[in-house]
């Protein structure tokens, strides 16, 4: 327990003195989960919902689309 308290505690400082910088931030939002909340979000609709499966199926969509052109262009945010 306590050498995870001195771990976290080292962490922190780490994070303290060096700060992110806008680039960094940029990298981590556009490297983020893509579509993970929209579907999971979609999947929780009841049975009931007109058109759930086209609801479903247009989140899937959104969530590869994304995944594909933020991916494909990291690399150029990242250099």
């Amino acid at each position: 327990m306590i050498k995870r308290i001195r771990r976290v505690g080292t962490t922190v400082r780490y994070e303290m003195e060096r700060p992110l910088t806008w680039q960094h931030s940029v990298i981590l939002v556009r490297a983020g989960m893509r579509g993970a909340f929209t579907l999971a979000t979609v999947h929780t609709l009841p049975e009931g919902t007109p058109q759930r499966s086209l609801l479903i199926f247009i989140a899937f969509l959104v969530a590869l689309l994304s995944l594909v052109i933020q991916g494909s262009t990291l690399s150029a945010v990242v250099s």
